[in-house]
């Protein structure tokens, strides 16, 4: 859908969408656990949401985020 002034909508969705990935990524240090509760959304679809974007885990990042969401819980 374009805009009378030529703005794509869905793109603009989608940026926004990626950048509130993003944003709630960095604020929880790349959890991606924390990140989808933050976001009010599954990890499954999460995880979707940053394969569809390329968002890059930072180096290191990935191993401590994985081993995060694989410890048990208390």
């Amino acid at each position: 859908v374009v805009s009378a002034a030529g703005t794509t909508y869905r793109a603009t969705l989608e940026e926004m969408e990626r950048d509130a990935v993003g944003q709630a990524l960095a604020e929880t240090g790349f959890r991606r656990n924390a990140a989808a509760i933050l976001l009010g959304i599954d990890r499954t679809t999460l995880w979707r949401k940053i394969k569809k974007y390329g968002i890059a885990m930072p180096e290191g990042v990935e191993e401590a985020a994985s081993e995060e969401e694989e410890r048990p819980t208390e």
